[in-house]
């Protein structure tokens, strides 16, 4: 694939990586040949356990665990020296569901072809941008 072989080599720091949409992800770019920072803020067992499977599959993989709601928990983002006043930023899921409860809206899990729909903006973008790093939020 075109795009693997453009991603291959790139560095992304993904939070939320360790279940749910943030783990399909970080399991994609990483067959891609993405190293990947598996971030999560609370579950360090679930962080460590995705790191480990990309590993396990021949990807590069660090858990980091951190609250990115918290300045000084990013600092290993500046530490590797994105700055972001220059970089480009998007949302990479254009859909999620939700059910409702009371006056809350609680998120639930994508399905594959959910997640998959998502696929053709992010390449479209990254074939734009061509970013040497990609941060996935």
């Amino acid at each position: 694939m075109a795009e693997a072989q453009a991603l291959a080599g790139k560095v992304a720091i993904i939070t939320g990586s360790g279940k749910n949409i943030g783990k399909a992800i970080a399991l994609r770019l990483a067959a891609d040949g993405v190293a990947v920072v598996v971030n999560g803020r609370g579950d360090r067992a679930i962080v460590e356990e995705t790191a480990s499977e990309i590993r396990a599959a021949g990807g590069r993989a660090m858990p980091y665990l951190a609250d990115i709601s918290k300045p000084d928990a990013v600092q290993a983002m500046v530490d590797a020296g994105i700055d972001r006043q220059k970089a480009y930023v998007t949302n990479v899921v254009k859909h999620f569901k939700w059910q409702a409860r009371g006056k809350r809206r609680i998120h639930q899990k994508p399905n594959w072809s959910e997640l998959a729909a998502c696929r053709p903006w992010l390449d479209a973008e990254l074939a734009v941008v061509k970013p040497q790093v990609v941060v996935c939020l």
